[in-house]
């Protein structure tokens, strides 16, 4: 890392909520809470590798949903998916893939390229359980059974028979909506997954603490979590880096810098990027271009 550059780990916006620990009664000193850590699942491991040693305020899980590939087709898309919230991690997940990633303009947009969502927009996670080994779920809202043809059904069952196996339960799916007249199904072990790569750059955005602020903070979102080994920022037509601290957050996805002494970035114009980073896996990207980041308010 260049002496310029400080190094923090840290949590900005998506900063993980709180948690309170519970203290038994006891004659002796109590022992100290137990550190929150990650809980991730063996498909997680077996596609991102290693986390980012980052500090957590509560407990959390590392699940992956997969989505068809669009650039492969046959093939399924792993995203790395993280909640806190305990006992719900295999619901949140599957309701992802139900759901959809946000669309819009900005850097998430760039993923999205690479995934297309297997059921129409507005549709609903209504129920998931197991009957045995095999997962039942129900989906609502805009999505009618019917309206899919049978090449859709199929990677629509694929893509969550991949994402719930991951729990060990089921290898298997069947789907309907809430009328339940048509039902269609796949296993895990039909569907191939489509190999990632290298980390991605998904884009820069420039923060704002308020919507009547101008950027005070540039940020890197990733398409996985990352080792950042070396960061570089520079001013339009500037040609030597600027100097501040860089943080990691959103579970290692992000990249935080804070210029010192501080300024502002202007979203209109580009910045110049220097940048090295490797994933848990040990697979590396290193990349040097032009940006023009996206405003975003941090809420």
């Amino acid at each position: 890392m260049k002496r310029w550059l400080k190094w923090r780990s840290g949590w900005g916006p998506i900063a993980v909520v709180g948690v309170l620990f519970a203290l038994l009664a006891s004659c002796s000193k109590p022992s100290p809470p137990p550190k929150p850590v990650i809980q991730s699942t063996k498909a997680f491991d077996a596609v991102y590798g290693e986390l980012p040693s980052l500090p957590l305020q509560a407990k959390s899980h590392a699940t992956v949903a997969y989505f068809p590939s669009s650039l492969e087709p046959e093939k399924f898309r792993p995203v790395p998916i993280f909640s806190v919230e305990e006992g719900k991690e295999e619901m949140l997940v599957v309701r992802t893939v139900v759901r959809g990633i946000e669309t819009g303009e900005g850097p998430a947009d760039a993923l999205q390229k690479e995934i297309v969502h297997p059921f129409p927009s507005g549709s609903e996670l209504v129920s998931f359980s197991y009957d045995g080994a095999l997962a039942k779920v129900t989906v609502g809202g805009n999505f009618r059974s019917e309206s899919l043809s049978s090449a859709q059904r199929e990677k629509a069952a694929k893509a969550l028979a991949l994402t719930v196996s991951q729990f060990g339960k089921a290898e298997r799916v069947e789907v309907t909506d809430e009328s339940g007249t048509v039902r269609f199904g796949a296993g895990s072990r039909e569907a191939e997954i489509f190999d990632i790569g290298s980390p991605k750059v998904l884009g820069l955005m420039a923060i704002r603490e308020e919507e009547t602020q101008p950027p005070t903070v540039l940020s890197i979102l990733f398409d996985r979590p990352v080792f950042v080994e070396d960061a570089a920022f520079f001013l339009p037509g500037g040609a030597e880096p600027v100097p501040g601290k860089i943080y990691s957050t959103g579970f290692g996805m992000t990249l935080e810098f804070h210029p010192e002494p501080k300024t502002s970035f202007d979203p209109g114009k580009e910045y110049r990027v220097q940048l090295s980073v490797r994933d848990g896996k040990g697979r590396k990207t290193s990349e040097e271009r032009n940006w023009r980041p996206k405003a975003v308010t941090r809420h």
